[in-house]
């Protein structure tokens, strides 16, 4: 059997043992808001320290979003997000004698299963979008005073735009979260141990892994929201947020 064969069977077995006895897919979408929180936080803290370019300040917040998103995958294993260390002996290869998978560093999987939750701090937010509103709704609604018909119809088409690319990279994401995880076990938790009976190439890790299935989708959420606020703000140059637009609007 091929090793590529192989380390894709494991996989697909690991994929389904993830959907049956997991819920990879809400996981992911606690790592979607959480990032997204990440990103609009940043956003928030420039505008209140006087950064008003907000294609300039999206750009800022995915640069800072996107470290965040792959540190929580890192963290998604070793929090006890999936106790699937059995799934190795699927492939004949067998388990390491304690019935979890080696950790790189040290360590297993195991012990949460189905009931791992991620526990994040509350977090205020309430003060930095009242900061927000109060510092630019009044230039906003002067500048959209003057906006024709036609530039208030491209203004909400841009909106929409940028809404519609974010909800769909964050519903592929979900979709895809079973697939993805499984191969951030095979090529993160595994490398220290069954992977190399695998192949006796350089074993991928985790960080490759991840950067190759999820950085173009990142990028071009990135430019077309960045896109659309330098877009946004030409048309509308008092507004400094998408809030401030929208409210106007």
């Amino acid at each position: 059997m091929k090793p590529s064969l192989s380390r894709s069977r494991l996989v697909g077995r690991l994929r389904e043992r993830l959907l049956r006895h997991g819920y990879p897919r809400l996981q992911m979408s606690l790592m979607v808001l959480l990032t997204g929180a990440a990103g609009f936080l940043v956003s928030a803290l420039l505008l209140g320290a006087g950064l008003e370019t907000m294609w300039l300040r999206y750009l800022c917040a995915f640069a800072v979003a996107y470290p965040v998103f792959l540190a929580l995958l890192w963290l998604w294993p070793r929090t006890g997000a999936a106790d699937y260390g059995e799934f190795a002996d699927l492939s004949g290869f067998g388990a390491s004698p304690s019935g979890g998978v080696p950790v790189p560093g040290g360590g297993h999987f195991g012990g949460a299963g189905a009931s791992a939750r991620f526990e994040v701090p509350a977090m205020e937010l309430g003060g930095a979008e009242a900061g927000v509103g109060g510092d630019v709704g009044d230039g906003a609604a002067d500048a959209l005073d003057a906006v024709g018909d036609g530039d208030e119809f491209a203004v909400v088409l841009l909106v929409l735009v940028l809404l519609l690319a974010v909800l769909i990279a964050s519903a592929w994401l979900v979709y895809t979260a079973p697939g993805l995880f499984a191969e951030l076990t095979v090529d993160g938790a595994l490398s220290a141990g069954l992977y190399r009976r695998l192949r006796q190439t350089e074993t991928p890790s985790w960080l490759a892994t991840a950067l190759r299935r999820t950085w173009l989708l990142f990028a071009l959420t990135g430019v077309a929201a960045v896109a659309c606020a330098w877009w946004l703000q030409h048309l509308v140059p008092g507004a400094h947020s998408i809030g401030a637009v929208l409210a106007r609007l």
